[in-house]
């Protein structure tokens, strides 16, 4: 929305640091050329809900400090690889599942009777877009009473999931072993 860039070129590389408003999120960006000369970027905000759903991958966070690393793989920048690392955030719309193993500690119900989503602590992601599709190859999430390992694919022009995975419920006993 705006911001400012410190733009640094120096024999054919290039380097772009920023800091500004995304979406209305404050976020920093970095970008870095590659030996191949295609873009290395790296965001990096505490409003990550608002960095993702403007960056177009979902509108389902809530909150949370996110830092997201895309490297790009062709020249036409449709190709790439990339990692998230998101803490402290909420997913709204969660399955409900998600949500009846979430609300087995007092946090997880008054957060659903206040209509926040599901919070988590953590959670990972590594994935790949090629053509309509991202490719997750891992997706880990955690809170205090569950731990969901996902994978699969998400076409953006159906919007169809197709995920595959395991939901653990999460106690002190089963931390411990």
């Amino acid at each position: 929305d705006a911001g400012q860039l410190t733009i640094l070129v120096e024999n054919g590389k290039y380097l772009i640091v920023g800091r500004g408003s995304l979406n209305g999120g404050k976020t920093k960006v970095k970008i870095i050329s590659s030996s191949k000369g295609l873009p290395k970027v790296i965001f990096e905000s505490k409003e990550g809900g608002k960095l993702l759903s403007a960056l177009g991958f979902t509108n389902k966070i809530k909150s949370g400090e996110v830092k997201l690393k895309v490297n790009f793989l062709n020249k036409d920048l449709s190709k790439y690889q990339g990692f998230i690392n998101a803490k402290q955030f909420r997913v709204i719309n969660a399955p409900k599942i998600v949500k009846s193993l979430s609300s087995l500690s007092f946090s997880g119900i008054n957060s659903l009777f206040v209509g926040e989503g599901v919070g988590f602590e953590v959670g990972d992601a590594i994935f790949e877009k090629i053509g309509n599709k991202l490719k997750f190859q891992k997706i880990i999430i955690n809170n205090q009473t569950l731990s969901i390992y996902l994978e699969g694919d998400y076409n953006l022009n159906s919007e169809i999931v197709n995920f595959t995975g395991s939901i653990v419920p999460f106690t002190t006993v089963s931390k411990f072993i």
